[in-house]
């Protein structure tokens, strides 16, 4: 999954932490970063950005729990209001 113009990365950070499943950034190189295991690095090294947005990212998600928070993300609601929207 790419993920493009990142702003809020409160928000995006707070999506990954909620994923059970394994989350992975991959480089533009093919390099590949588990959130969990390199949180703080990943966190410190995209905050140190000259600007204030990430223009692309890509990410590899196990399942699709972590896939459906990160599309929650991208729409601006988190998971569990647009699971019970879903249903109601």
């Amino acid at each position: 999954m790419i993920i493009y113009h990142i702003t809020d990365f409160k928000a995006f950070f707070d999506t990954l932490d909620q994923c059970r499943s394994e989350v992975t950034f991959v480089t533009r190189d093919g390099g590949r970063y588990d959130w969990k295991t390199h949180r703080d690095f990943l966190r410190s090294f995209l905050g140190t950005l000259d600007t204030a947005s990430c223009e692309r990212l890509e990410l590899k998600v196990d399942d699709g729990d972590g896939a459906s928070r990160l599309l929650c993300y991208l729409l601006g609601k988190d998971r569990d209001t647009a699971v019970s929207e879903k249903t109601a």
